[in-house]
């Protein structure tokens, strides 16, 4: 039997578990004048799309699943 996600549990359930955390320090950091004032607000959106359109150009190079050197090899 095929499970896709082998290997995957724990580092999903630690994301999720760690997210609310995550979160709330974010808020907390980005509620501060000093980060606010690292990219002007009207650069935002631009930012935020730059961010994403790297993100997926990255992602299109990448031919390797995490912590691997080597591609898997192709079942038959």
């Amino acid at each position: 039997m095929h499970r896709p996600l082998k290997g995957w549990w724990t580092v999903a359930f630690n994301c999720v578990a760690a997210s609310p955390l995550l979160a709330d320090l974010a808020v907390a950091v980005i509620a501060l004048p000093e980060f606010q004032a690292l990219i002007p607000e009207g650069a935002l959106p631009y930012y935020a799309l730059g961010v994403a359109a790297v993100n997926i150009w990255l992602r299109s190079l990448t031919d390797t699943p995490i912590g691997k050197a080597e591609p898997d090899a192709q079942e038959s």
